[in-house]
């Protein structure tokens, strides 16, 4: 009767993990739909086009930047910004610095500048739009 005691506290508390586990999922899952995605294309200093996504996690006033090089080589980070992610907003580090503003609900102009004083700008769409290039 020990042995069955054990096996049914064992199975509660594997169940116990996997109903938390399939929770947490869902609330993830759940969380990432009241994201906002957006794209674009910095137009690169050398010509090349560098594809970026911003995700704006609103319920958490969370902004996270990602820079994607080749599908196998994706590059994101927390942007601590400042200023309003409603209006215009900024990021900077040591190397480089970003500046973002809405040009209306659906765009935001992005503006790129690294260490040696070059800057790159880059439309922002809806990540289900196509992508807008500055040089066109």
């Amino acid at each position: 009767m020990t042995d069955l005691t054990f096996r049914n506290i064992a199975t509660f508390a594997l169940a116990t993990v996997v109903v938390t586990t399939l929770s947490a999922a869902y609330a993830t899952a759940g969380d990432r739909k009241t994201d906002r995605r957006f794209v674009g294309t910095w137009d690169g200093f050398a010509g090349v086009p560098i594809y970026t996504k911003l995700v704006f996690d609103d319920v958490a006033g969370k902004l996270t930047y990602c820079n994607v090089q080749s599908c196998r080589n994706v590059n994101c980070f927390d942007m601590a910004y400042t200023g309003s992610l409603q209006s215009k907003f900024a990021y900077s580090d040591e190397l480089r610095s970003w500046k973002f503003e809405w040009v209306d609900e659906d765009r935001l102009l992005g503006e790129f500048t690294n260490n040696e004083g070059e800057t790159a700008f880059a439309w922002y769409g809806p990540e289900d739009t196509p992508l807008e290039s500055l040089t066109k």
